[in-house]
C-alpha cells in the first residue's frame, strides 16, 4: 500500500514526506519487460525504512511474476472443471452405448438348472460376488438341513414356506424377507400351494456343507 499524495508516513523516529520518496520514480517510470505499461516504484535507499505501516513495494520481477500467475489463472480458467469433464465422459458413454455394451442379459434358460429352480453363479459371470437360485418349489419341496461359510438370504415372491433350524421352524410368506447368517443351520420346504422365491448366495459360488443325509427332499 502506498500513501496517498500529500500524507506523512509515521516511521517512529522520523517522518518522510511520500513526494520526497516517488520524486526520482515520477520523473523516469520503468517499464516491465513483456508489457508496455510504465510501473512506479520505490527508491527502498532513499527513504522507505522498518516502520508500524506496512508499506508493499512493486518491483519489475513481483509485476512480471503476477503477470505469470494471472497468465496460468487464466488457461486455468479455460479448463474443463472435473465435474464438467465427468459429464462429458458420462455423455460419450451415452452416445456410443458403452454402459448398454457392457450389461450383459442372460435368458434363464441359459442358466444351470434343475426341475425346479435355475442357478446363477457369479464366479461363472465376470467374477461377480453373488449367487443366486431362482425357485418354483411344489408343496413340501426344499433342501434339507445345511448350512454356508457365508449369509444367504431368501426373497419369497409368491406363496408360502416353512424354514427350519435345529431350534425349531417358521413360516414364511410372499411379501417377506429372510437373512440367514454365515455358519448357522438351515432348511426349508414349500408350504400351502408352494412357493416361488429367490435364494441369494453372498458368495461367487455355491458351497454347501449337508448336515442330514436326504440333500432336497
Amino acid at each position: 500500500m502506498v500513501p496517498g499524495a500529500g500524507a506523512d508516513v509515521d516511521y517512529g523516529t522520523r517522518r518522510t514526506h511520500p513526494g520526497r520518496v516517488l520524486h526520482k520514480c515520477l520523473a523516469k517510470p520503468p517499464v516491465v519487460a513483456g508489457t508496455e505499461e510504465p510501473l512506479a516504484s520505490l527508491d527502498h535507499g532513499g527513504g522507505v525504512t522498518r516502520a508500524w505501516h506496512q508499506v508493499d513495494v512493486a518491483l519489475a520481477g513481483d509485476v512480471e511474476g503476477v503477470t505469470r500467475l494471472a497468465a496460468e489463472r487464466a488457461r486455468a480458467l479455460l479448463e474443463p472443471a472435473p465435474a464438467d469433464r465427468a459429464a462429458e465422459e458420462i455423455n460419450g458413454l451415452s452416445e456410443h452405448g458403452g454402459i448398454l455394451a457392457a450389461m450383459k442379459v442372460i435368458e434363464n434358460d441359459e442358466l444351470p438348472h434343475s426341475d425346479n429352480s435355475f442357478g446363477f453363479q457369479g464366479g461363472d459371470h465376470d467374477g461377480v460376488g453373488v449367487s443366486f437360485f431362482l425357485v418354483e418349489a411344489a408343496p413340501g419341496r426344499g433342501p434339507s438341513l445345511h448350512r454356508h461359510d457365508y449369509p444367504e438370504v431368501f426373497i419369497m415372491l409368491e406363496g408360502q414356506a416353512i424354514f427350519r433350524g435345529p431350534e425349531g421352524e417358521v413360516e414364511v410368506s410372499a411379501g417377506q424377507v429372510v437373512v440367514v447368517p454365515a455358519g448357522e443351520p438351515h432348511g426349508f420346504n414349500a408350504s400351502g400351494d408352494g412357493s416361488r422365491q429367490v435364494n441369494i448366495h453372498v458368495n461367487p459360488r455355491f458351497v454347501t456343507e449337508w448336515l442330514e443325509e436326504e440333500a432336497y427332499g
